[in-house]
């Protein structure tokens, strides 16, 4: 992950940094020792995870329905005019859906990608998604994360291959992701991912969602 400073806000970083490979086994070994805060856990457990350490998420509000539903607004600790995000819990505390919204102008499009966005929602992704489902949401989170656009230049290490190219369920999503596709979906055994370009809060942006398919079910 690249970490979002808390301190004052800085430009867009380097785009041209080496992509790692895609490993494929090494990738799901890693996510099964990931402290991770799927759909259907306490909230609580959110602060444990790296999602919230290496991006300094914190809590700026909240709000709480009659129904007993609380709505948590969180912010990155740097960029927080470009990222917003969005935990449900219910009257017990479990996290129901997820929210990540992304400014499009600051993300980047099929020309090029802000990798600090790339990595951002690829460790939304992996956080929030059913344990049980990783292994088909994987091929898209390799996919975010080795994504470029045309435009940026990625010097590969000596011995790095060019990743492969991501098919099926995977390409639809990154096509999402790159601004090419308005919206993708990916049902889950027990929740439902989700990509949407368009505009929210007055602007052109992604929202990244992961959402219970019962508001009752926990998770395994």
């Amino acid at each position: 992950m690249i970490a979002i400073p808390s301190s004052k806000e800085n430009p867009i970083p380097d785009l041209t940094m080496p992509i790692k490979p895609t490993l494929p086994i090494l990738f799901l070994l890693f996510l099964s020792h990931t402290v991770m805060a799927e759909i259907g856990t306490p909230y609580q457990k959110l602060s444990k995870t790296d999602f919230v350490k290496f991006f300094n998420i914190h809590e700026v509000g909240r709000e709480t329905s009659e129904a007993g539903s609380t709505l948590i607004n969180l912010k990155p600790g740097g960029f927080k005019q470009h990222i917003d995000i969005q935990i449900s819990i219910d009257a017990s505390g479990v996290i129901r859906s997820a929210s990540l919204r992304i400014d499009r102008s600051w993300l980047g499009d099929h020309r090029t990608i802000n990798r600090l966005g790339s990595d951002l929602v690829k460790s939304f992704l992996a956080t929030f998604s059913p344990q049980k489902d990783l292994s088909r949401v994987t091929p898209l989170i390799q996919a975010i994360w080795n994504s470029k656009g045309t435009r940026d230049r990625v010097v590969r290490l000596k011995g790095n291959p060019e990743p492969p190219s991501a098919r099926g369920q995977a390409l639809e999503g990154l096509e999402t992701f790159m601004g090419n596709r308005a919206s993708y979906t990916l049902s889950l055994s027990s929740a439902t991912l989700s990509l949407n370009n368009g505009p929210l809060d007055g602007r052109q942006r992604l929202q990244c969602e992961v959402r219970s398919l019962s508001p009752t079910k926990s998770a395994d």
